[in-house]
């Protein structure tokens, strides 16, 4: 009995110390503030450590503040930052329609946790057989890079809504009921003095749009196109 009560004083007194530790916290001039443990500091720049070991470098015309020795408790989450990106490129590939690129217009709304990932939503509008709205999930993880560059692995996926009826010179379409989509990525966000920074990303594209329809016999049928595309997109990230 006396070990388990020594073996849980320790594990709380373990505990305590973990939730009294101390972190640095930079602030910057764009509004953004970074914890973790300063590792160098002179007249012309700065270096921190983050959590998840990456090392930011700042230049002292970026700096607003810096504070040293923070209390800060364990298990809380730190550094929750909302992140919005705006986006226009093409999807590439054999085309199924009159569009040989259809244009695609992507926006995101994310929250970042720990500067590790993100979550949120994705919305958009693109050309494939006719003009759909994208409406799904976005999941993306990050790995730093010297400057505040950053690369990052995104995958999302949805549903596609249908905005219009197709070309249909003999109207044997019904309805259009839109369909799926999935899209994995790899991108590259690049450094800037601001909070707006320039990414860019490719990867592939998944799509299929589903069709209610009338056969020459006058009788329902249902047909499918899919697509299998190469995207690419071009866009400002605000964070």
């Amino acid at each position: 009995m006396n070990k388990w009560i020594f073996a849980t004083l320790v594990f709380l007194l373990n505990l305590h110390a973990q939730s009294q530790k101390l972190t640095d916290e930079v602030h910057l001039k764009n509004g953004s503030i970074l914890k973790g443990t300063i590792i160098e500091n002179d007249t012309t720049a700065l270096q921190l450590k983050t959590h998840d070991g990456s090392i930011w470098v700042f230049t002292s015309s970026e700096l607003k503040s810096i504070k040293v020795g923070v209390q800060q408790k364990s298990f809380q989450p730190t550094n929750i930052q909302y992140v919005f990106s705006l986006s226009a490129g093409g999807l590439l590939g054999s085309s199924k329609n009159e569009h040989q690129t259809p244009l695609s217009l992507t926006m995101e709304h994310q929250v970042r946790v720990h500067q590790a990932a993100s979550i949120g939503g994705v919305i958009g509008l693109e050309f494939l057989n006719e003009s759909v709205m994208p409406l799904g999930l976005s999941i993306k993880g990050y790995v730093s890079l010297a400057e505040r560059s950053e690369l990052f692995l995104g995958c999302s996926g949805g549903y596609l809504y249908s905005l219009e009826v197709p070309y249909d010179p003999y109207e044997y379409i019904n309805k259009n009921n839109g369909g799926t989509f999935a899209n994995i990525e790899l991108g590259a966000i690049f450094a800037s003095n601001s909070r707006t920074r320039f990414f860019i990303a490719a990867g592939y594209r998944y799509a299929e749009l589903h069709y209610t329809l009338t056969d020459y016999y006058w009788l329902p049928d249902k047909r499918d196109m899919y697509f299998d595309r190469f995207n690419l997109r071009f866009g400002f990230w605000i964070q």
